[in-house]
C-alpha cells in the first residue's frame, strides 16, 4: 500500500497544496515554517483520524477559514482507494473512503497502516507512563478493532468511576455504581491486558533486530512490560484498594497504570543512554512496529520520517537511512530542512527519490 496524491485546502498554512508520491522514497524539503511537518500531520490525520500534534480539531483550519480538506489516493494492492475528510468548525469532521461516509471514525483505524517518527517521541523515554501504554496502543488498534473497542469502554468506565470517588459525600460512595464500573472496566482490562502481554512478547525481538541494524550491533535493546495485573485478577485489585481510592479520589489500580521499561545492556535508556543511543532507540521502537504490522497482516505500513537527522551522529544516520530506503520495502516519507543534506545523504543508498520542495509561502 502506498500514497499517490495528497490534497490540502485551508490545512494548518497550505491555502492550496496539491503533491504526487512515488511508492518508494520521498523526501519533502523546504525552510522551517514551509509546512514539512504539516504535511505529515494531514497523512496521519487521514489514518487515525486525529492530528499528531494538536488536540482540538478546529485548530487544524487554516486562520480566517471555517473549513478544511484533506484527500489521500491510496494504491492499496492494485487498487485505488481515495480518502477523504471534511473538517468545519467548531470541529464536526466527516470521513468518505471513495464516497461512502464512514460511520464510526474508530472503524477506520487500522486501513491506512502508518507510522511516524517524529522529534516529539522523545516524549516516550522522558514523560510518564501515559505515553508509553499510547506507544503501544497506537500499534495494537491498527490491529484489533476488539482491542480500541475495550480500550474506550475501559477509558470511559474509569473516567466515570474517577468523578464518582470525587463527588463523595461524607466518604460515602455510591458502591452499586461503582460495582457497575468494575463490571464493565474488568473483562475490558482483561482483553487489553492478555493483548499487550502477548504483544510485548511478539515485539522485542523486532526490537532488538532494528537497533542492531542502526547501531551497528554495540549495544542490546529489550523492553519489559508492567502491569498491575501481574499482581492479581482486577475484580480483586479493586476490592483490596477501595479505601486508598476513597483517599485519593481516583481509581489506584488498572491497565491505565502499566508501563514499559526500555533498557540497554540492562541498563535504562532515560538514565543511561545519550541523546544519540535514545534517539536511535526510538527508531528501533518504530521500526519494529513497521515489521510487526507486517507480521500481522502483510503489508507494509506508510513510515513517516519528520526531521531524523537530528540528534544522530553520521554512522547511525546512514545507517537508518540504508535501512528505510534500501531494506524497508514500504513506502517512506521524510521530511528536512537542508536538499542537499538529504541528497547526500539519500544518494550513497542507491535507491531513486522523488523530491519535493516547499517554500515558505505554501
Amino acid at each position: 500500500m502506498h500514497l499517490k496524491h495528497l490534497t490540502l485546502r485551508n490545512f494548518k498554512n497550505h491555502a492550496e497544496l496539491v503533491l504526487d508520491f512515488s511508492e518508494g522514497v520521498n523526501c519533502i524539503t523546504g525552510a522551517n515554517g514551509s509546512g514539512k511537518t504539516n504535511i505529515l500531520d494531514a497523512l496521519h490525520f487521514l489514518s487515525f483520524t486525529k492530528s499528531f500534534l494538536i488536540h482540538q480539531d478546529h485548530q487544524l483550519v487554516r486562520d480566517d477559514c471555517d473549513s478544511m480538506l484533506l484527500e489521500g489516493i491510496y494504491d492499496n494492492n492494485s487498487f485505488e482507494q481515495t480518502v477523504q475528510v471534511l473538517l468545519k468548525k467548531p470541529g464536526r469532521k466527516t470521513f468518505k473512503v471513495n464516497n461512502n461516509a464512514v460511520g464510526r471514525l474508530g472503524s477506520h483505524i487500522g486501513m491506512l497502516p502508518l507510522v511516524l517518527i517524529a522529534p516529539q517521541d522523545i516524549w516516550l523515554l522522558q514523560e510518564g507512563s501515559s505515553e508509553r501504554r499510547r506507544f503501544i496502543d497506537m500499534a495494537l488498534c491498527q490491529l484489533d478493532k476488539q482491542y480500541l473497542s475495550n480500550l474506550n469502554l475501559y477509558n470511559k468506565a474509569v473516567e466515570h468511576r474517577n468523578r464518582l470517588l470525587k463527588q463523595m459525600e461524607n466518604n460515602i460512595l455510591d458502591t452499586e455504581q461503582v460495582e457497575s464500573l468494575n463490571k464493565v472496566m474488568i473483562p475490558a482490562a482483561e482483553y487489553i491486558y492478555n493483548k499487550r502481554t502477548l504483544f510485548i512478547k511478539e515485539f522485542v525481538p523486532f526490537v532488538v533486530d532494528s537497533y542492531h541494524t542502526i547501531s551497528g550491533g554495540t549495544e542490546v535493546a529489550d523492553i519489559i512490560y508492567n502491569s498491575p495485573l501481574q499482581q492479581g485478577k482486577l475484580g480483586t485489585l479493586l476490592q483490596k484498594s477501595i479505601e486508598k481510592d476513597k483517599i485519593l479520589q481516583r481509581t489506584s489500580v488498572g491497565i491505565h497504570k502499566d508501563d514499559l521499561e526500555f533498557s540497554l545492556n540492562n541498563f535504562p535508556v532515560k538514565t543511561h543512554a545519550s541523546q544519540g543511543q535514545q534517539k536511535t532507540f526510538i527508531i528501533a521502537l518504530k521500526m519494529a512496529v513497521c515489521y510487526y504490522i507486517y507480521s500481522q497482516t502483510h503489508i507494509y505500513p506508510i513510515l513517516l520520517l519528520d526531521d531524523i537527522f537530528e540528534k544522530l551522529d553520521n554512522s547511525r544516520s546512514m545507517a537508518f537511512l540504508q535501512m528505510a530506503a534500501n531494506s524497508y520495502p514500504g513506502q517512506v516519507i521524510i521530511t528536512d530542512t537542508h536538499i542537499e543534506r538529504c541528497k547526500t545523504a539519500l544518494e550513497q543508498t542507491g535507491k531513486e527519490v522523488n523530491y519535493i520542495t516547499l517554500h515558505t509561502n505554501a
